[in-house]
């Protein structure tokens, strides 16, 4: 059979008419590879033009430069501060004249001319010449000062405000040659006399606590001494004496110790049942002795009962151990 003879509906022999159509589509592709090459021309060429309305700030050396205008700003105004500040101190330094008062504020047991005493500074000198901070410092070495703030007035006040300690029971010392100290809410001892007539609780302890500085151990006494207070068990104590309460020893079986009419043995750990069982005897009357010596002695370091005397064992109701 002759192929070639073959003809379309068109008339046109079947080989020109696909000739015709692979042309066709060859022209197609090329047409859309072309549009594709434009569009990515026309795509870099205005992310070019943005780059120029930018400033070229994306641009490696751009970068450079303005990191060292920055650099170059931060230390003008480093320069511009201090100069600010040496020009401030200058000024200030001519409305300082010669200290004419002193002015305390914030004391309480400590009066005004011993504050200034420690201050050091003397008046009729200049102002411009005191150190605030080692003002602070001498006063802060005084038992009763616990920290101050000293700030200058012009043009010759020197204004001092302390912040004094505030005691929360009193520290019995164990050697005969030292005084006893009081403790402030913070749990630090300081040399200070006690008021003949300050009711402040006992806290009695065998070790060689540093003063002005907080101990552990004072801390748990204050919480336990706010605790007793709490419950009322200061009724315990001898009629014009303070309650005492004793810190454990090293090695010493007893712990806590209370001492007052009755002498209570609290001993270590959580305490917190063995004062609910205290306060159970001394709603029932028994944790008193009835006479002013302290003869009667009561044991909790026991679970659900108390020794007194040690005499045979109470139980308590409605404590399970």
């Amino acid at each position: 059979m002759n192929w070639r003879g073959l003809r379309t509906q068109s008339g046109l022999p079947r080989h020109v008419t696909a000739n015709r159509e692979r042309g066709t589509r060859a022209r197609s592709h090329l047409a859309k590879a072309r549009e594709r090459e434009r569009r990515i021309l026309t795509r870099r060429s205005r992310e070019r033009n943005r780059r120029r309305t930018r400033g070229f700030a994306l641009e490696p050396m751009s970068t450079r430069r303005r990191g060292a205008w920055l650099i170059g700003g931060l230390a003008f105004g480093l320069i511009a501060a201090w100069v600010s500040s040496e020009t401030l101190w200058v000024r200030l330094g001519t409305e300082l004249g010669a200290i004419e008062s002193i002015a305390i504020q914030g004391q309480s047991h400590l009066n005004s001319a011993s504050i200034a005493e420690a201050t050091g500074v003397v008046r009729g000198s200049p102002l411009a010449n005191v150190n605030p901070g080692a003002v602070e410092a001498r006063l802060a070495a005084l038992p009763w000062i616990e920290a101050a703030d000293v700030l200058l007035l012009p043009p010759s006040t020197l204004l001092i405000r302390v912040h004094e300690r505030i005691p929360r029971a009193r520290l019995e010392s164990s050697s005969a040659t030292q005084l006893d100290r009081l403790v402030d809410a913070g749990g630090a001892p300081f040399d200070a006399i006690a008021a003949d007539d300050s009711d402040w609780p006992l806290i009695r302890g065998s070790e060689n606590l540093e003063s002005n500085q907080p101990h552990a151990v004072l801390n748990q006494a204050l919480e336990l001494l706010a605790r007793l207070q709490a419950a009322e068990f200061l009724t315990l104590a001898s009629p014009g004496e303070p309650i005492a309460l004793e810190i454990p020893r090293a090695g010493a079986p007893e712990g806590w110790i209370i001492h007052g009419r009755s002498q209570v043995i609290l001993g270590r750990g959580d305490l917190s049942r063995r004062l609910d069982r205290l306060q159970q005897l001394v709603e029932a009357g028994l944790a008193d002795s009835g006479n002013d010596v302290s003869s009667l002695k009561i044991d909790l370091r026991f679970d659900g009962q108390a020794v007194l005397a040690e005499a045979q064992p109470i139980a308590l109701k409605g404590e399970n151990g």
